[in-house]
């Protein structure tokens, strides 16, 4: 599995509600998404909305880059709310899932 992990680096912090909503709305219908997660970093020195979208593989990965309401979604929507955007691709071998029990 593939987790694209996405630190989305703002030029206003009034705008990372309504990007997470954008794209908590958009992605699962994005092709080859298994998961997402997104929200407001804490803490940060500056604004910053952090995205965790799941793949199984980079061929998916791949084909979510080049769909046009991606695109569309970067180049419209969010490049002119942004200052930066740094992206990692991990792949995940094992997700331990735990729960507290207390």
């Amino acid at each position: 599995m593939i987790r694209r992990i996405v630190r989305l680096h703002l030029k206003d912090k009034a705008d990372a509600s309504g990007i997470v909503d954008k794209c908590m709305a958009d992605f699962p219908g994005y092709p080859g998404v298994k998961a997402v997660a997104a929200g407001e970093a804490v803490g940060a020195d500056s604004p910053e909305v952090v995205l965790f979208v799941d793949f199984e593989n980079m061929e998916a990965v791949e084909a979510y880059r080049v769909y046009p309401a991606h695109r569309a979604l970067v180049d419209v929507f969010l490049k002119p709310k942004l200052t930066n955007v740094e992206i990692l691709n991990v792949e995940l071998d094992q997700v331990l899932r735990q729960t507290n029990p207390g």
